[in-house]
């Protein structure tokens, strides 16, 4: 017998709290202003020290890390991307990992510029040429990211970021 009370005031209780009036808080966060060049240098440099991991269940990879160091550079979008394409070829080890052997920093660098505003609209509407190499997937191979370096620099001579719009189809969204 206690234990159908008890049930039942559960089941009273949990439609009571169904029934209440949900109050959403939205905070908006405090607007930033975009890094400079400088601060994106500085913040780039700091990529190294980061500590995380590239993870790849499902066939998609995350990258499990402090990710305020990322979103900074990213939040500078198209300034950020050409000190991002020359970290590219950063050699150097950083601290995160992937299959347990630490990556080199350019690709960080790589899994940057994929969180920057133009690169995410441009992949959004398949701007980037089909058999274009500059989005790289966690990868320990230098090669790889020397090549996305190298598509990079030639994309962005055909499509300068300051110029509008950057891509020559016609669809007009990717600029």
């Amino acid at each position: 017998m206690t234990n159908r009370l008890l049930f039942v005031y559960v089941l009273a209780l949990a439609a009571c709290r169904a029934s209440a009036p949900q109050v959403s808080r939205y905070i908006p966060p405090e607007p930033r202003p975009v890094p400079t060049a400088e601060r994106i240098a500085v913040l780039i440099a700091q990529l190294r020290d980061l500590r995380g991991e590239f993870t790849q269940p499902d066939y998609v990879y995350s990258l499990i890390t402090d990710y305020r160091p990322i979103a900074e550079i990213a939040s500078a979008d198209k300034a950020a991307i050409p000190l991002l394409v020359d970290c590219l070829r950063d050699r150097r080890k950083a601290h995160i990992t992937y299959s347990g052997e630490r990556v080199a920093v350019g690709m960080i660098c790589s899994h940057t510029l994929l969180e920057t505003e133009y690169v995410k609209r441009h992949l959004q509407f398949s701007c980037f040429p089909p058999d274009w190499h500059g989005m790289v997937t966690p990868t320990l191979d230098q090669g790889v990211l020397d090549s996305a370096w190298a598509d990079w620099r030639a994309w962005l001579k055909e499509h300068p970021l300051d110029k509008t719009p950057v891509s020559q189809s016609p669809n007009k969204r990717c600029n």
